[in-house]
């Protein structure tokens, strides 16, 4: 008895408010990190962003740095483990994954978060400061000694389920950084991802896993995140939900939001005079990205911003899925197959445009499927030119094949290449007049490419080149470009110098 930590036996609440305010009145007020005083009520948008959250069970939220989003998100996760389990949004007896930059980063977080949590005087009778308390109340259950080597394994703040004392809730901190350790969770009903574009690695992957988790749990998903460059997987979620109405989204779709510095300011987060001592430090640029919720500019060295934004104007004009039969075209095929992806880009000549109208990368594609989809283009759309990486024949022949024309194309005069449909393209010799002509032609305007081809603009937007011989561990999605240059290869423009 002299070891029963007596704490631990306090009855647990059991009128848990569902409604966001009152639930953070329930909790009892955090305390801003700067001036250390209880925060009575939340920011009208930190509110907001908690309704969206609770309809649509699916959020993309685009932040400032430093407006109180992580630690309500945190507040968030809790809310949902307390519960009830005849809620439907409740993870009582479930698993959270807190998926941070890194694992430390995310414990980190937790670690903070749970003080916040011992400072409530009703909820904090919920956390299980000491796993083995199972043990001491049933003696005859070896439930502890698992518990201990879990904790062992990551860290986890464990959460009392008065349903089913044997089955706590837990939120598990787990880094981006090593995507292969969070297949092996399979208890999983809420993912919460914070500030995941400031990992150093492609957090895609990260990502993709972490949803697939809550597949079989029906479970929700927060992803709170500051901006960080224009690519990768949120830049690509935010284009392709920033335009949908709350009113259109379907399940599985992220509601979009974002979160600014002067909403913060509005609302007494953040002092203004900090906010406007920023604004005269930073250049532009560097202030939107860091307060204003903006994907900020890129490094590469090939195509221009100016011309790449032009060209995404361009494209809006265009619906990206309308195929113009009489309209001459080109598709430009990079067969990656192993750890290469394979990127095709098809482009059809519009009012004396080259418009975009496909372009997509395939990781680990099956040649006969990628060879049949091809042909099918060529066929159907119809395609006069396809231009291929020579560097694979053995898919060369088979489109060839599957066009009627003859694979056996190297017994074939190279001056009669001009005739083929699917044309093998040897990039060794040819690849920097490739890029020096794909940059030409966008840089004067005569390339159209809808937003919704993200890839495409990432890689444009993130080239790097020396002499045009491009960088591909700097250049993200460059088998995309690589595709696109392969497709722009009859449009070379003479005499460029």
């Amino acid at each position: 008895m002299a070891n029963l930590d007596l704490s631990q036996q306090i009855p647990l609440p059991a009128n848990i408010p569902t409604e966001p305010e009152a639930f953070y009145r329930d909790f009892g007020p955090l305390r801003h990190p700067a001036t250390r005083k209880p925060v009575l009520q939340l920011a009208p948008y930190q509110y907001d962003t908690w309704r969206k959250f609770l309809k649509h069970r699916r959020l993309l939220e685009v932040k400032s740095h430093r407006v109180g989003e992580s630690s309500k998100w945190m507040l968030v996760d809790f809310h949902l483990a307390v519960l009830p389990s005849s809620n439907p949004l409740s993870t009582r007896g479930y698993d959270t994954m807190l998926l941070g930059p890194t694992k430390q980063q995310a414990i980190e977080i937790l670690r903070d978060f749970r003080r916040r949590v011992l400072e409530s005087r009703k909820y904090s009778p919920f956390i299980m400061d000491r796993p083995e308390e199972i043990d001491l109340l049933n003696d005859s259950i070896s439930s502890g000694a698992v518990l201990r080597d879990e904790k062992s394994k990551t860290a986890a703040l464990y959460i009392k389920n008065p349903e089913s004392p044997l089955r706590p809730s837990r939120i598990i901190a787990l880094g981006a950084d090593n995507p292969g350790l969070l297949e092996g969770w399979p208890n999983f009903k809420h993912i919460h991802v914070t500030d995941i574009t400031a990992a150093r690695r492609d957090y895609k992957e990260a990502l993709e896993i972490a949803l697939t988790r809550i597949a079989n749990t029906d479970g929700t998903a927060v992803i709170e995140t500051i901006p960080g460059k224009p690519y990768g997987q949120v830049y690509e979620w935010a284009q392709r939900y920033r335009g949908i109405p709350e009113s259109e989204l379907k399940k599985g779709d992220f509601c979009y939001v974002e979160v600014t510095a002067e909403q913060a300011v509005a609302a007494g987060v953040m002092p203004g005079d900090f906010l406007e001592g920023e604004r005269r430090r930073l250049t532009t640029a560097d202030f939107n990205g860091l307060y204003g919720a903006s994907f900020t500019s890129t490094t590469g060295n090939v195509f221009s911003s100016q011309a790449i934004e032009r060209a995404i104007e361009l494209g809006k004009k265009y619906n990206p899925e309308e195929i113009h039969h009489s309209a001459e075209k080109s598709q430009g095929i990079d067969e990656g197959f192993g750890s290469s992806m394979f990127g095709v880009v098809v482009v059809q000549k519009v009012d004396g445009l080259l418009v975009v109208t496909l372009a997509e990368e395939y990781e680990r594609p099956d040649i006969n499927k990628m060879a049949y989809e091809a042909s099918q283009r060529i066929k159907t759309w119809p395609i006069e030119t396809t231009q291929c990486d020579a560097a694979q024949p053995a898919f060369i022949k088979l489109l060839k094949t599957k066009v009627g024309e003859n694979p056996d194309y190297a017994s074939i005069p190279k001056e009669k290449h001009r005739f083929m449909r699917v044309k093998p393209i040897t990039f060794g010799t040819e690849h920097r007049e490739m890029l020096g002509n794909t940059a030409l032609l966008v840089e004067k305007g005569w390339v159209a490419i809808h937003p919704n081809f993200a890839k495409l603009i990432t890689a444009l937007r993130t080239a790097v080149a020396e002499d045009y011989s491009l960088d591909k561990e700097a250049t993200l999605h460059n088998d995309v470009l690589d595709a696109f240059r392969l497709a722009l290869r009859p449009y070379a423009i003479k005499g460029r110098g």
